[in-house]
């Protein structure tokens, strides 16, 4: 009966023992079987969706249709999403090979259970300081920043559709990020009391403005209060800039209308914006009940909500063209939410009325003067 018994126990213990399993290598196997479940669909619609661009670029170099150009942007952001999901598991992969090549598995182990055939095309690293570029071809019709496929051929036929010199070129309109806080502003003739200087609530006492007044040579000084900008929008017509329309909240989150009341020249834009001043309208969205003596005094310096650069060798000016600024992209976002915006007005030949614009990310502390 002990013979049986102890014969019984040594089984038990061969068997248990050819049981036993290597704890880091089902850890490992977990983990890139989960990378792999990611992966794999990812990979396949992308190249689907490859396909689909290369079949839809060459509709377009031969019939450059905007509505084949709106079908472009929706592949191109497609694509673009999925590149940056099959980015963040390559990199994962590449975490967790090395962590578990540190724990004693090799490469022919890891390999058997996930082997991704795949290259980072765009390096998350390299894109971060690059500004984001879109494409306005009239009503409202935008084209996101063309990223290159990593295909030669199409990248090819991607570039001569989208190499078209523009044979005319307005110039450059520059606005504001979204709530960007600037100085309002006030002619010294109207704030020569001190009853008048209190009456619009400047955080700067009298006493200190009393001597700026009589140093200060401009017309106009800062107001003490600021507000935040929300969009801008103006008309061209016969060379110059007219009937401009700025909406602001003010530090209570009330919205005000201002307006001009002189045109500025478009060829003498730069000299004179700086010096124009937008005058207050009328309240369009109050957070709570105002006094109209406190703004209609206020003024906004035309330069720091709207600027246009132009570009020497080009003498396209547009008539009768009313622009509306920032628009908005597929989410619903403001193209300026994350920084001020540049529009590239462009004509050209095949894509008619363009307007390229860029977000630059410190764009705004380089040119917008600092209140």
């Amino acid at each position: 009966m002990r013979k049986i018994l102890l014969l019984t126990a040594l089984l038990f213990g061969i068997n248990s023992f050819g049981q036993e399993t290597n704890p880091v290598l089902d850890q490992a196997t977990t983990d890139f079987k989960k990378l792999e479940s990611d992966f794999t669909p990812n990979n396949q619609e992308l190249l689907k969706k490859e396909e689909e661009l290369k079949v839809l670029l060459e509709e377009i170099s031969k019939n450059q249709d905007p509505n084949l150009t709106k079908n472009l942007n929706t592949k191109l952001s497609e694509i673009q999403e999925l590149r940056t999901k099959l980015n963040k598991t390559y990199e994962s992969y590449q975490s967790y090979k090395t962590y578990f090549l540190d724990k004693g598995l090799t490469v022919e182990q890891i390999n058997t259970i996930f082997k991704p055939e795949y290259k980072i095309s765009e390096p998350l690293t390299n894109i971060i300081d690059e500004p984001k570029v879109y494409q306005y071809y009239g009503n409202d019709l935008i084209l996101e920043e063309v990223k290159l496929t990593g295909n030669k051929k199409t990248d090819d036929i991607l570039k001569a559709v989208l190499s078209q010199k523009s044979e005319a070129y307005l110039g450059d309109i520059i606005i504001p990020k979204e709530n960007q806080e600037f100085s309002f502003y006030v002619k010294k003739n109207d704030v020569k009391t001190e009853l008048n200087w209190k009456t619009i609530k400047s955080k700067i006492s009298w006493a200190t403005i009393q001597s700026n007044l009589e140093k200060e040579s401009d017309k106009f000084i800062p107001a003490g209060k600021k507000y935040k900008f929300k969009s801008v929008s103006f008309e061209i017509c016969d060379g110059f800039f007219v009937d401009i329309k700025v909406f602001v909240l003010d530090e209570k989150g009330s919205k005000y209308l201002f307006e001009n009341k002189v045109p500025v020249s478009i060829l003498r834009y730069s000299t004179y914006a700086p010096n124009q001043f937008l005058v207050f309208k009328y309240p369009v969205n109050q957070k709570e009940n105002i006094v109209i003596k406190e703004f209609e005094n206020l003024r906004i310096r035309l330069s720091d909500i709207l600027m246009y650069v132009s570009k020497a060798g080009y003498n396209y000016i547009p008539n009768d063209v009313v622009y509306d600024f920032p628009k908005k992209n597929e989410q619903g976002d403001f193209h300026n939410k994350e920084s001020s915006v540049k529009y590239e007005i462009k004509e050209d030949t095949s894509l008619q009325n363009v307007v390229e614009l860029r977000a630059y990310t410190d764009f705004f502390r380089i040119i917008w003067r600092c209140s």
